[in-house]
């Protein structure tokens, strides 16, 4: 009750608890254990949190403090800034531009740094700028109807297109399970982008309105990607074109080599992995080196043609009495 998370009931899965949730799990099974001379770092713990929740979590924070400990937070909550003892600035700018201790202070002396420019909000110098027009509904609405999942009565929705529609509430309202459980859910089955996966139980009773939308993205706070080694150059497809370019040149056309041909394997090109480790042998057939069809069967046990793994369409390879193979350190 301490941390606002009397709503949840005691079956409710891990994996449907906010980020915000789950700090606050583990901020009031801190304070429970009552220990003393500990440091804890948070990470934007107000994520999703009403202003009535922020402040319950702010009292968790100085309870803590009061026992001894020291509590580290990163934060953007203006209500967190205030009530901290002390407050580090750092930017001046993001990336590359960033990286610097711009002012150190409390929450008064931050406001009143005129090169920190999260002291020139806090002193409202600058703003959000609001709309001076807001755009009024159309005739074009997306309803779904007895939309129940978790905290949610049966509630019928009507929600406009063509605009930006917040939906707000005090922390366990509904909010996340309105929109992840029941009208992505509805919608996706709706568009059959769900990969004919069906909801574990019904969680609406109609939906009106999808024929409205061409498409559906979900945009959360989940990885990027779907192996380790993605990032925002693979997730946005720009190697798409730098491999449509490659294809493009006049010895890939000869060739006959595609955009395919260069595909990246376990985050290297095939001419890399022959050069990385003594470990990544590959076995290359009996056909003359000539042949630009010689196959080379990596050590996972697909064939990649020769022309494709060095451009040039020759390996040399070390002859040895167990067989044919190229060294990993050979050149390609």
């Amino acid at each position: 009750n301490e941390v606002g998370l009397e709503y949840l009931t005691l079956d409710r899965l891990s994996s449907t608890l906010s980020g915000g949730e789950a700090q606050r799990i583990q901020l009031a099974t801190s304070l429970g254990s009552r220990l003393v001379g500990t440091l804890y770092v948070l990470d934007e713990p107000s994520i999703g949190l009403h202003s009535r929740d922020t402040h319950r979590l702010i009292k968790i924070l100085h309870d803590l403090r009061e026992l001894g400990n020291t509590i580290l937070v990163v934060e953007h909550d203006p209500d967190i800034m205030r009530a901290s003892d002390r407050i580090l600035d750092l930017g001046p700018g993001a990336g590359e531009n960033g990286g610097k201790v711009i002012a150190t202070g409390t929450y008064e002396e931050i406001k009143n740094t005129p090169a920190s420019l999260t002291g020139r909000y806090l002193a409202k110098e600058l703003r959000i700028q609001v709309p001076p027009v807001r755009r009024k509904p159309g005739r074009q609405f997306i309803q779904i109807f007895g939309a129940r999942a978790h905290n949610l009565k049966h509630i019928d929705l009507k929600i406009p297109l063509g605009m930006i529609v917040a939906i707000t509430g005090v922390s366990g309202s509904g909010k996340s399970s309105l929109l992840h459980d029941v009208l992505f859910q509805a919608v996706a089955a709706a568009k059959k982008q769900n990969d004919g996966a069906q909801p574990t139980a019904a969680t609406w009773d109609r939906l009106e309105g999808a024929e409205l939308i061409d498409d559906l993205v979900l945009v959360d706070q989940s990885p990027i990607g779907r192996t380790p080694r993605s990032n925002p150059v693979t997730y946005i497809k720009a190697f798409d074109g730098i491999r449509d370019l490659f294809a493009s040149l006049p010895e890939a056309r000869k060739r006959g080599f595609t955009a395919g041909h260069r595909q990246v394997v376990r985050g290297r090109t095939p001419v890399q992995r022959i050069r990385a480790t003594r470990s990544d042998r590959v076995a290359v057939d009996d056909s003359p080196i000539q042949n630009r069809g010689a196959g080379v069967r990596t050590r996972g046990g697909g064939r990649r043609s020769l022309g494709t793994l060095c451009g040039a369409g020759e390996v040399r390879r070390s002859h040895r009495d167990t067989g044919n193979a190229a060294g990993a350190g050979a050149p390609g």
